[in-house]
């Protein structure tokens, strides 16, 4: 296939649309000068919604100390998320962050009837940071959340005028939270600084019926400390989680409130069929139930104690009831502790840059019942460790399959299986996997075509072009390698001759994709773009 793309195309496209109207949003804001991407210092960030569809009116604002410090990655102040709600934001080429000068801003995301998205960003070295925030409609939730937007006031010193008791609210939900501030209670910032103004409160509440999707990190504390800060030796994953709640606060003029002056007050309602993993039971009044938070801008997972369950007197529900100091989640579960570390196995193969994972499970020793399952690369040499695996288990075996994460294969009969493993053990192992064929390759070529006379201009051309796949009409994207101005052919395996897929590519970083061809058969080994070069002067 040979994908071709000219400015003259290009024009053409955007005349037609303009003079006769044919199209919403002609070229969806390609840039015709094919801006070199800034890849130092970025921000990518991938807005989402919990029920599938972004809204249509995001208001998105670049706030805080050095919001003047921050462009796109194509060096512009034109903050626009795309359609597949994806903004690159970059520290500006002309400014160089560090310890000493660090880049610190805010990021605000808001629309009509869903809750407020708001996060601190600080730079202090060239390196990346990725974000990706969910909207949560207020009226339509997804099962087993409530999200719900409160305004409270505050008096010129930053501390409330009123108390406050907040009820997170969905109809279709057993279980729900309550929230109570008090009256003079201030939003500290991360200097510990009242915030000005009026303060938003976004209150979320996930119960343990349809909410656990939505724990932070997957509900994996690698690294967990105690109330004290002090690091606990096992990590953990939850053996029961009974709801959780999530408290953000920020102020009308968009500055994150991280801490309160007092504690506030976190009533949380029990779903009553709740098992005790201590009692084997259901939770009744008088059962302890730990308290866990994780605060999302440290990563920090701490045990923060434990809570006593009661009955509600007024409503006959179970309830638990937290003080909290700081703004973070706040989970009602059991641990399980898990081993940060264990065994690591080897590959060998015939394998060498291959762009698949291959599904392997653990599976109990004793009962050959699957309890964890990885893809894994198969290449020559390649090595993966099994970390946090739950103690109680103490030998297991791994299972490898013909299955890989692009189009499947046979997850029935595995093609390897080691011998037995203590899980919990720092080892090496290999496994042999030489009997399996390598699969056929695609080409990916970046070929640039300049007329009789002419020649490439080096400096010209842009440095990267990234390259993704669909299943036709899908749109469900998936990267392929980037060819870059230096390597301008790529191979990847996650294509296959005799399929069709919808094929795109970047020349920005990934925030337009001029290039695209849909439903294309791939007849042979061999994927190129030819640009003519002279119509983007990229000859000479």
């Amino acid at each position: 296939m040979k994908l071709k793309m000219s400015y003259r195309l290009l024009i053409a496209i955007f005349l037609e649309c303009f003079v006769l109207g044919a199209c919403d949003n002609p070229l969806d804001g390609f840039q015709l000068l094919f801006k070199e991407p800034i890849e130092k210092s970025k921000l990518e960030i991938r807005f989402s919604s919990a029920t599938g569809k972004l809204p249509e009116d995001i208001r998105l604002t670049i706030a805080g100390k050095d919001a003047d410090k921050i462009v796109t990655n194509l060096n512009t102040k034109n903050f626009r998320i795309n359609k597949e709600g994806l903004i690159f934001l970059a520290v500006s080429p002309d400014v160089t962050p560090s310890a000493q000068s660090p880049v610190s801003f805010t990021v605000v995301a808001e629309a009509e009837g869903y809750t407020k998205i708001i996060k601190e960003f600080t730079f202090t070295d060239a390196g990346n940071q990725f974000f990706n925030p969910r909207f949560f409609s207020v009226a339509n939730p997804p099962a087993g959340v409530s999200a719900n937007q409160f305004k409270l006031m505050a008096g010129k010193n930053g501390a409330t005028t009123q108390l406050a008791m907040l009820k997170s609210e969905n109809v279709t939900k057993q279980e729900n939270v309550v929230v109570t501030v008090k009256e003079g209670t201030a939003f500290l910032n991360k200097q510990k600084q009242a915030v000005a103004g009026d303060i938003d409160l976004v209150v979320y509440h996930f119960d343990n019926r349809s909410g656990s999707s939505y724990l932070p990190e997957d509900g994996l504390a690698r690294n967990p400390v105690d109330k004290n800060n002090s690091s606990l030796t096992d990590a953990f994953s939850f053996s029961t989680m009974a709801g959780f709640a999530v408290i953000e606060a920020s102020s009308g003029t968009q500055e994150v409130a991280s801490s309160f002056s007092k504690p506030i007050t976190v009533t949380f309602e029990l779903n009553p069929a709740t098992i005790n993993p201590d009692t084997k039971a259901a939770i009744k009044a008088g059962d302890i139930i730990p308290l866990i938070s994780y605060n999302s801008d440290t990563g920090v997972w701490k045990v923060e104690g434990s809570s006593v369950i009661n009955r509600n007197t007024g409503t006959s529900k179970l309830e638990c009831t937290a003080e909290i100091g700081y703004a973070a989640y706040w989970i009602n579960g059991w641990p399980r502790w898990l081993c940060k570390q264990g065994p690591t196995v080897t590959v060998k193969s015939n394998f060498k840059d291959v762009d698949l994972y291959y599904y392997c499970e653990l599976v109990n020793a004793k009962t050959g019942i699957a309890f964890a399952g990885y893809y894994i690369s198969l290449n020559n040499t390649a090595a993966f460790q099994f970390n946090y695996l739950p103690k109680e288990t103490e030998e297991a075996r791994l299972r490898l399959f013909n299955h890989n994460h692009i189009y499947g294969g046979d997850v029935k009969k595995p093609i390897a299986e080691s011998g037995s493993l203590n899980i919990c053990e720092n080892i090496s192992f290999v496994l042999d996997v030489s009997s399996l064929p390598v699969p056929q390759a695609i080409e990916l070529v970046f070929d640039i075509t300049c007329p009789k006379g002419m020649k490439l201009d080096e400096n010209a051309i842009p440095s990267q072009m990234k390259t993704q796949f669909s299943e036709p009409g899908k749109n469900q994207w998936v990267n392929m390698p980037t060819i870059t101005k230096d390597v301008r052919v790529a191979k990847t395996y996650m294509l296959r001759i005799g399929q069709r897929y919808d094929l795109r590519a970047s020349t920005d970083g990934g925030v337009n994709w001029p290039y695209k061809q849909n439903n294309y058969l791939i007849d042979k080994r061999r994927w190129s773009f030819e640009i003519l070069g002279e119509e983007l002067g990229y000859c000479k």
